[in-house]
């Protein structure tokens, strides 16, 4: 009986042993699974100090409207006075009071003031939105680049791999006197430059790895896959100029100009008279005279009849100001169409050229297989073949350096369209 129960925990611990195996291991692949470019970009969001700043300044124009609300809202305050006269009569007057004032008419300048904060509200949003872009594109750039540079490694690599393979076959030939020593020693050298190139390449990754980690927040054992916007789709310029209009930085100009058109009505508003209603309730009142009133209502209208001209000013103070967002707000649509036409012929170009590279590709692999084939038969010298191979070789690297550079370039085109996912 107690082998029978010392079995059955013997095999419930196997049981819950391999649950637990097979849940770290389905773990562990999880955790280790590459990042895509969305999944660094989100690591790099909540780590970022330029998107924080924002988000502070975003929380300053917010109160800056609370403000200019309630300055359309009564004021409700308890004023209390003390006063003392003079020695010989000794006397001494208390009065407290709780005053409220309601503002009624000031031109309309608190109204225009409100929706001046609720555009810089708005127009800050979209800053934030293009802080937001900005981001994107530092991140697709340290992301490609950290392929790029894998990428490269891995072609020196494979280079230098069949290098060593030719060297040694020709340390082969050269002991049947099929092969010159001229030949070994030219492999030799372009081995030595290999090394060197791959050291310059090492550096290259370990600096592109670092400035993603850094920017990302990712751990420094990361790894990547190519992953983006899809740079194949048949696209036309006109399909991203279309959105220049909603990009956030135009949105936030524009935005600016409605601000800059209330401070107008702001300052013209110095020009009309005030009124307002006020209401005051005596707590207490050591006055012969009022010592009966308890409360008392009041308008108070003041007219503006002189006032050294600074309201003159202030209005054209703030219709050139109102210029100046206008051409502003120009200058930054004039920016994005640059930026949308120089992208859209940078990512253009660079697909285009993968297509050529792609043949060019096929075909130099065509010639180092005829060449390695007739330099067995005898036919052609070793520089012919090792030329083959080198050619093979770099246009096999420019290949893979251009279709990272396609993806990049769709990266940036989105980007300058305001077409990402934020």
């Amino acid at each position: 009986m107690s082998c029978r129960m010392t079995l059955r925990k013997t095999k419930a611990h196997f049981s819950f042993s391999v649950l637990g195996f097979l849940f770290l291991s389905q773990w562990a692949s999880a955790s280790s699974a590459p990042l895509t470019l969305q999944d660094v970009f989100q690591s790099a969001q909540k780590q970022s100090e330029a998107l924080q700043i924002q988000q502070t300044r975003e929380a300053q124009v917010q109160e800056k409207w609370v403000q200019n609300r309630g300055m359309l809202l009564p004021t409700v305050q308890v004023l209390s006075s003390y006063q003392y006269q003079d020695l010989k009569s000794q006397a001494s007057l208390l009065n407290s009071r709780v005053n409220m004032t309601q503002p009624i008419f000031h031109g309309f300048g608190e109204w225009a003031a409100l929706r001046a904060a609720d555009a810089d509200r708005e127009a800050q949003g979209y800053l934030s939105k293009q802080a937001v872009l900005m981001l994107y594109q530092q991140v697709a750039q340290a992301f490609f680049s950290v392929l790029a540079a894998e990428k490269e490694l891995k072609n020196l690599e494979e280079l230098l791999k069949l290098t060593q393979q030719r060297q040694a076959e020709l340390q082969q030939r050269l002991k049947v006197g099929r092969s010159r020593k001229g030949d070994l020693l030219a492999t030799q050298t372009q081995e030595a430059q290999l090394m060197a190139q791959k050291t310059g390449a090492l550096g290259d990754l370990e600096r592109a790895r670092t400035q993603l980690a850094m920017l990302t927040g990712v751990s420094s054992d990361f790894q990547i896959s190519l992953s983006g916007p899809n740079p194949y789709s048949v696209s036309r310029v006109e399909e991203f100029l279309g959105q220049l209009e909603e990009r956030p930085d135009v949105l936030s100009g524009k935005f600016a100009v409605i601000s800059a058109e209330e401070s107008q009505s702001i300052a013209r508003a110095g020009h009309y008279p005030g009124l307002d209603f006020g209401a005051n309730y005596y707590l207490k009142r050591q006055s012969a005279f009022w010592q009966n009133v308890k409360w008392d209502l009041a308008l108070s209208l003041s007219i503006p009849l002189f006032q050294g001209g600074v309201v003159s000013s202030k209005v054209r103070e703030a219709a050139e100001r109102q210029r100046e967002k206008e051409w502003m707000l120009a200058q930054t649509r004039r920016q994005a169409e640059r930026d949308i036409r120089s992208a859209f012929q940078a990512w253009k170009a660079s697909v285009d050229q993968e297509k050529n590279l792609k043949q060019a590709v096929d075909l130099a692999e065509r010639n180092y297989q005829e060449q390695t084939h007739d330099y067995r038969l005898g036919l052609v010298t070793y520089l012919e073949l090792i030329t083959a191979m080198n050619t093979l070789q770099e246009t096999r690297r420019a290949y893979d350096r251009t279709q990272i550079q396609s993806w990049n370039h769709r990266a940036m085109l989105e980007a300058a369209a305001g077409k990402v996912s934020l």
